[in-house]
């Protein structure tokens, strides 16, 4: 509503221009922008219905985009990003370009979807595809969280293996629980009592590898 005011204002009605968007309007803020778009040309047109009809039609559609990109890469991203800092020992530095990426990356997101969105008006039900965050983004996104992860995994076993093979072995078989039970969808505790269970099956589970 507030985003809108400035064009609602300007409209031929502006207390009715304001009713109509005072229905929820739930969509990821990072997504948002493209239905604000979309909504601010009709609305300068005159196109109140039509506003609120794509409004309607394009949010959920918005909302799942959003928090796909979002929740899935670039947040992910900037954290690894983060952690990678903390890691190396230099965490002040390693947060602070954290929080400037997922700033920026932030607000050339919230232009794009706007611009893309106002170009389209309502049109923007029928293109929803369009107004998608950026897939190379989302891709080099991931793949990033993907490097960091398998850097984490790496040192991890290396200084573990270092204090002792046992600890090792038991990084190793953690990181495969959280991996199985992610993958799978299943309660960590189950898998772990499983492996457990599989391991007393096989007579090693006392010394599973022969390990000090």
């Amino acid at each position: 509503m507030h985003a809108l005011l400035p064009v609602l204002r300007r409209s031929a009605d502006p207390v009715a221009a304001v009713q109509r968007h005072t229905a929820p309007f739930n969509s990821n803020t990072w997504t948002a922008p493209a239905a604000l778009g979309a909504i601010a040309r009709l609305e300068q047109e005159a196109r109140g219905a039509d506003a609120v009809r794509v409004r309607d039609l394009v949010s959920p559609v918005l909302s799942g985009m959003g928090d796909a990109y979002v929740f899935q890469a670039v947040r992910p991203a900037c954290i690894a990003l983060a952690l990678t800092g903390v890691f190396a020992g230099v965490p002040r530095a390693a947060l602070g370009a954290a929080f400037v990426l997922y700033a920026a990356a932030a607000l050339l997101q919230f232009r794009r979807s706007f611009v893309r969105g106002a170009a389209l008006g309502a049109d923007a039900g029928r293109a929803v595809a369009q107004l998608r965050p950026p897939a190379r983004v989302a891709r080099c996104a991931r793949g990033a969280v993907g490097l960091a992860a398998g850097a984490w995994i790496a040192w991890g076993l290396i200084r573990a293996w270092e204090a002792g093979p046992s600890g090792a072995f038991v990084l190793g078989g953690t990181l495969c629980v959280g991996y199985t039970a992610a993958r799978h969808q299943r309660a960590p505790g189950w898998v772990f009592a499983g492996l457990v269970l599989l391991a007393i099956l096989l007579r090693r589970f006392s010394n599973p590898v022969g390990l000090p």
